[in-house]
């Protein structure tokens, strides 16, 4: 897994590359170019800062019964900007899991109602 210190070295480094290149090109057409670059550096970072963890929830009442709960929809939201990153539906037991969550980020869970409702 490369370091975000990486990461910044192969973006300066592309940058360097394309310099020459970059000033052949109207100052027009540099722009959209650039923000693509930008984009992608963006993306980069995030996937290689992302430590693919499982997340796992058990909902029960006070009195551990998991029937109300067997075959809940919900989302999960992540804390950091509240986006909802997955919707699933619980199983008999009342198990929610998604194989994608990013080891150290905080994600919020929502009840979106049963199935059939």
């Amino acid at each position: 897994m490369r370091s975000n210190a990486d990461v910044d070295r192969i973006l300066f480094l592309s940058f360097f590359i394309v310099d020459e290149f970059l000033r052949a090109i109207p100052m027009k057409k540099l722009v959209p170019l650039l923000l693509s670059f930008s984009l992608l550096g963006c993306a980069a970072q995030h996937q290689t800062s992302c430590v693919r963890a499982p997340f796992h929830a058990k909902f029960q009442d006070a009195d551990g019964d998991v029937g109300p709960f067997a075959n809940m929809k919900f989302s999960l939201i992540r804390v950091s900007d509240g986006v909802v990153v997955y919707r699933g539906t619980t199983d008999a037991q009342g198990r929610a899991e998604w194989s994608d969550a990013c080891r150290g980020e905080q994600y919020t869970i929502r009840q979106d109602g049963l199935i059939g409702e």
